[in-house]
């Protein structure tokens, strides 16, 4: 009898572990599409400055929400580096709140001088989107414009349109993010 009760406990814990472990992978495999709405309605919480640009350059520089090197260890969305060594944050939260603070630093002084200047306008005076980048802007731009319909419905978007999405992960690849 009381070897029966071990079974059944054992087998009841490889159980509960094999749920533990599902649900982990499970979240892990989070599809894209659900990270970058995610990291939208958070980049909105936070009252970010351009959201649908900034989402767009995220995606690029994480390769859709995907960089091993900085996205998942790091908590990093956005590929902020020092040293050429990628930014650790604690949380999501915590680099929502370091890029708000860089945004307030230097994009908000910026564009109290040029009211009516851009986004766009402002990477390439910061030199972070010159010349020698090639399509840097234009990449974040297609990117801009698939998630530029409401962000909900950007399974719909890449549902209806899925050469759309591999094409942006081909310039990804292709200008080196």
């Amino acid at each position: 009898m009381a070897c029966r009760q071990n079974k059944k406990s054992a087998l009841c814990f490889l159980l509960v572990l094999l749920l533990v472990f599902a649900n982990r992978f499970a979240f892990s495999q989070t599809s894209r599409e659900a990270k970058v709405n995610d990291l939208y309605h958070c980049l909105l919480e936070y009252h970010v400055e351009c959201p649908k640009t900034v989402l767009a350059i995220a995606i690029y520089e994480t390769g859709w929400l995907e960089c091993k090197n900085c996205t998942y260890q790091y908590n990093n969305f956005f590929g902020f580096r020092a040293n050429h060594d990628y930014l650790r944050f604690k949380s999501i939260y915590d680099c929502l709140e370091y890029f708000k603070i860089w945004q307030e630093t230097y994009y908000m002084p910026w564009k109290l001088k040029h009211p009516k200047g851009t986004y766009y306008e402002y990477l390439a005076h910061v030199k972070y989107a010159h010349a020698n980048m090639g399509n840097y802007l234009k990449t974040i731009k297609s990117i801009e414009r698939l998630i530029s319909k409401d962000v909900k419905d950007m399974n719909a978007t890449l549902i209806s349109d899925p050469g759309a999405f591999q094409e942006m992960e081909m310039d990804s690849l292709r200008y080196g993010k």
